[in-house]
């Protein structure tokens, strides 16, 4: 039985990246008076758990005189993220390329066709898209960039994974030298996150020309002046509220065109820095790694958080923000909350209870 539990702790830690529930596995199994020292010797394989048969007791004794039996073995901590580093390297390469491959090829098109079946319009106006649904997942090429972006996220999810892993690792044993560098991983993240927010706009064509110049126009005469804070309770349809709790925000259909555009007006405005200082791929991106929010209608996104996988010093949503955003979504949104890149929903009563660790982690990717 002390066999089985070392082997089913090794295995949450090795295979589901969850070192809390491989330590609790020990705690629980002893009552809940196991020492967190002792949780992680016996984890990591420097102590075994032995069972006194006769008194139904847990006995834990030194690693030394089980080497040869069927204890699991061992772990080489700098070894694992070793490996998984060199492992995340190469697909994470992949992956990349197959990203751009998607972005280079949507670039050169201005629509997707798909031929439906007349059967499948049918049961599509009846109330049953399963057979358009259907018809979409066959499609080869499509299947091809659903399928990149599917295994790409679950890749970062595990990345990230390790990453974390490896902070808690080197946390709980301060000997070990198990850093996990995932920098290259955050950059494909933010190729995806662009993918979701479909910077790849460019000038529509046939009927759509004449609403996106109508939209161009319209944020160009309300830019025409100069940029200067509006009243985010007046509800734009996209902005970027300061941390200091002013909001710039513009009407339109077109919400990365706006927020680009807002940015652009506030590097004229000198907020950005010119383009010689800027430092910084975009003034987008000036603003987010300063902590401003991206809001679009109930959306708010925040990447201030994110700024130490650039080895940059995290920056955290400000009060005045939150208080912002939570008059905001009360008033304008029926109370309810989009966060992240993910839009996952929450009531603001919620989101206002958040403390910053909870509040980020819906901000990752």
């Amino acid at each position: 039985m002390g066999i089985t539990l070392m082997q089913i702790s090794q295995e949450h830690l090795l295979y589901d990246l969850n070192i809390e529930k491989a330590l609790a596995m020990f705690n629980e199994s002893f009552g809940g008076e196991c020492p967190l020292d002792l949780q992680l010797a016996l984890l990591r394989g420097d102590k075994v758990v032995t069972v006194d048969v006769d008194d139904q007791m847990f006995n834990v004794v030194d690693r030394e005189d089980y080497h040869d039996s069927l204890y699991p073995a061992r772990i080489n901590f700098e070894e694992f993220f070793r490996d998984h580093q060199k492992q995340m390297d190469d697909h994470c390469e992949d992956f990349t390329e197959g990203v751009n491959f998607i972005m280079s090829e949507l670039r050169n098109i201005s629509s997707y066709q798909i031929n439906f079946s007349v059967d499948s319009v049918i049961q599509y106006i009846s109330g049953n898209d399963e057979d358009m649904m259907e018809e979409l997942r066959e499609d080869a090429e499509l299947n091809q960039y659903t399928a990149i972006v599917k295994f790409a996220k679950l890749f970062i999810e595990r990345s990230i994974k390790l990453e974390q892993l490896s902070k808690t690792i080197q946390s709980y044993y301060p000997d070990l030298k198990s850093e996990f560098d995932g920098y290259e991983v955050w950059m494909l993240a933010t190729k995806l996150q662009n993918l979701a927010r479909t910077k790849l706009w460019k000038v529509p064509t046939d009927d759509s020309v004449t609403k996106y110049i109508e939209a161009v126009q319209e944020m160009d005469k309300a830019l025409e002046g100069g940029i200067e804070p509006v009243d985010i309770m007046d509800n734009y349809s996209a902005g970027w509220l300061s941390p200091e709790g002013y909001y710039y925000g513009l009407n339109g259909e077109i919400a990365n065109m706006m927020h680009t555009n807002i940015a652009d007006a506030l590097q004229e405005a000198g907020i950005i820095p010119d383009e010689d200082s800027l430092g910084f791929d975009s003034p987008d991106a000036w603003l987010e790694q300063q902590g401003w929010c991206r809001i679009h209608g109930n959306n708010v996104q925040f990447a201030g958080n994110l700024n130490e996988k650039l080895d940059k010093e995290n920056v955290h949503m400000t009060e005045d923000q939150r208080d912002a955003i939570t008059k905001y979504i009360s008033d304008c949104h029926q109370c309810i909350i989009k966060l992240g890149w993910k839009r996952t929903p929450f009531s603001v009563g919620m989101f206002r209870a958040m403390d910053k660790i909870a509040l980020h982690k819906h901000f990752e990717f």
